[in-house]
């Protein structure tokens, strides 16, 4: 990833993180973009997490977290539960931040996070549907299609339901209503997608005295002279 003729390292970082999705220093990944399709990022995240993620190449820092930051409109079903296997099975935690808009396949990567650690910007919406049908073919092929689809589907509302405080028949039943299912993060936080929303600015600089969102209960940071 080390281009030689760049000499600084600032310059470098970002045109990694522009061009490849990574920010090495920060051990930040981007998800910024189709899952599948032409445009698909999916593979180029599961190399950045997995290389991040190696013992091998970050021996001292490897178990530390990795910041997903997550801005897509989704896409195909198998390169969602290809990343969704990956971030859940390796021994680093992944921290999932949702901003912009995070729905269908993206939707489910959000709420894989490492529990505790799951946030979106204040004006994140997240969106989960119904699978679009999209079938074609001779008869046989139709039905092999929809197979597929129905095991897919099934499979997704199930692991919605591991990391939220909503069962799979009412993720289904939220979404079947009206196709789709759109929330803001107050919503978010509710229904156990996150479990707080990233600070605003002002926020941050009043972070003595103020009240933290979170999913649990809301939280009275104290100053630390106190």
């Amino acid at each position: 990833m080390h281009n030689p003729t760049i000499k600084d390292p600032n310059t470098e970082r970002l045109l990694l993180a522009h061009e490849l999705g990574v920010d090495m220093q920060a051990r930040t990944v981007f998800l910024w973009g189709e899952f599948g399709g032409e445009e698909d990022v999916v593979a180029t995240v599961m190399s950045n997490i997995t290389f991040l993620a190696s013992p091998v190449h970050f021996p001292e820092t490897y178990l530390n977290p990795i910041r997903l930051n997550i801005n897509s409109t989704g896409g195909e079903d198998i390169s969602m539960f290809s990343l969704y296997d990956l971030i859940t099975t390796i021994k680093t935690p992944i921290h999932t931040v949702g901003t912009g808009e995070v729905c269908s396949a993206a939707a489910l990567i959000l709420v894989a996070g490492e529990k505790g650690h799951r946030s979106a910007t204040p004006n994140c919406l997240f969106m989960v549907h119904k699978g679009k049908s999209g079938l074609g073919g001779d008869d046989d092929e139709v039905e092999a299609q929809a197979a597929l689809q129905a095991l897919m589907s099934d499979r997704y509302w199930k692991l919605l339901q591991r990391h939220t405080e909503l069962t799979a028949t009412q993720w289904f039943s939220k979404s079947k209503h009206k196709g789709e299912l759109w929330l803001n993060v107050d919503s978010m936080l509710e229904f156990g997608v996150i479990d707080s929303i990233v600070p605003t600015a002002k926020e941050w600089a009043a972070l003595s005295t103020k009240k933290i969102r979170t999913r649990v209960k809301e939280v009275e940071v104290e100053d630390d002279d106190e």
